[in-house]
């Protein structure tokens, strides 16, 4: 990562991305081993003309830290791009596309140390607290991202689903909350500084900007905003970025500075993504580890006849509770609170296997223990994934949704994940 946290709520046509701290590694300098380069973003109607660097592997890091796919960069032998604007066909409809259902599969490089691979871990649980965007281990999809170490000497990640393998690379000293600004552009998310409305919030002090970095202030005009600007946001420069020995590089316009935020996804990014992700937010998720709930509205109980697993990939959070079948009366209980009794959507996450049952009883209860329905689902399918389950009728306070094991013996059932919408 080259650069700070920039913005959830700009996205370039569908998405865009990536970003670092300076404590993560000093990055590429401009010039450095001559791989400093000009060229065309062929995803942007605009077509703007951008300093760019590549990669160990030959990939375009734009601002710094955004991995773009070669084809979308068009490399100039001069500084005059304007033919290329006029020629280059817009290559937006074929690039940049949302992850399936806001599941992104995941694997991590058996050669990250315990450090980086628990850095990992938390980002992904922030993810999971914040927003309904899943972060699941890999099982056999054609389109995931792999974690791994880079070579560049700073982290940096490719930007909206590509197809097939790509990357966010880090260095053994990012921290989570840079990982999970990382994971923000694998998702589609731009730097919010460079959002085509941002000089009506914020002033850049161009002359304060390190010799050679002024390119990572530059908008990017052509691109998708969602919602409001946002200087709290993830994915925003903090006003020291690159400043000339720690110099004010922007700040808002009353003058005030903006300040670094590596630690959470800001409300306005919650909201943005439930926008750019329909279905995947708006609700209440109880997730099979309670370190993941709110817990003023969600939490798992489960006896200790259950056992924590995560065995089979394509799990919700950090791993589910598996149960053999043929007992009554030791169900995994996933409770939430409504403050108001509402009619609600119930889904249930379980990973898939063929020693799963096919009738795994959902059990739904209001607040008095009322029995509201019972669904038999099949767990041998389906799996990494949102299943709906049905709609009905809550009472206020604590309901629950419970995962049986009074099935046919001889199985197992899986307690996942449950949202309630």
């Amino acid at each position: 990562m080259r650069s700070h946290l920039a913005a959830s709520s700009f996205l370039a046509v569908l998405l865009l991305g990536a970003a670092c701290g300076p404590a993560d590694g000093s990055g590429l300098e401009p010039g450095t081993e001559n791989r400093e380069k000009k060229g065309v973003l062929l995803f942007l109607e605009s077509r703007p003309v951008v300093t760019y660097q590549e990669a160990d592997d030959g990939t375009p890091i734009v601002q710094g830290d955004m991995g773009l796919p070669r084809s979308m960069v068009l490399p100039l032998d001069s500084d005059d791009g304007d033919w290329a604007k006029t020629q280059q066909p817009l290559l937006s409809a074929t690039w940049h596309r949302k992850w399936n259902n806001g599941v992104v599969p995941y694997v991590i490089s058996s050669s990250l140390s315990s450090t980086v691979r628990g850095n990992i871990s938390s980002a992904i649980q922030h993810w999971h607290s914040k927003t309904g965007i899943r972060w699941v281990q890999r099982t056999s999809e054609p389109d995931y991202v792999k974690f791994v170490y880079s070579p560049d000497g700073f982290a940096w990640a490719n930007v909206g689903r590509l197809g097939g393998e790509q990357y966010v690379k880090l260095l053994e000293t990012t921290r989570w909350g840079v990982i999970a600004h990382e994971m923000g552009h694998t998702i589609g998310l731009e730097h919010e500084h460079t959002r085509p409305d941002r000089d009506t919030y914020v002033n850049i002090i161009w002359g304060n900007i390190r010799s050679g970095f002024a390119d990572q202030f530059n908008i990017l005009s052509g691109g998708l905003m969602v919602g409001p600007y946002d200087d709290s946001s993830i994915m925003h420069y903090p006003s020291n970025e690159f400043g000339i020995n720690g110099a004010a590089t922007i700040l808002r316009k009353d003058g005030s500075w903006v300040p670094a935020n590596y630690t959470a996804l800001s409300s306005r990014d919650v909201s943005s993504l439930q926008e750019l992700y329909p279905g995947t937010g708006g609700g209440i998720i109880v997730d099979s580890n309670n370190a993941n709930n709110n817990s003023t509205q969600a939490r798992c109980e489960v006896s200790t006849s259950w056992t924590s697993s995560t065995n089979v990939a394509g799990y919700y959070g950090t791993g589910y509770w598996v149960a053999t079948t043929g007992v009554s009366g030791d169900p995994a209980s996933f409770w939430f609170y409504l403050p108001s009794a509402a009619t609600k959507t119930v889904d249930v996450w379980w990973t898939a296997a063929t020693d799963r049952s096919t009738t795994t009883p959902i059990v739904m209860f209001n607040t008095a223990g009322t029995e509201l329905a019972r669904v038999k689902v099949n767990q041998q399918v389906n799996g990494a994934r949102w299943n709906q389950i049905g709609t009905y009728s809550f009472s206020s306070g604590w309901n629950r949704v419970a995962v049986s094991r009074l099935t046919t013996a001889g199985y197992y059932v899986v307690g996942d994940a449950v949202r309630i919408r």
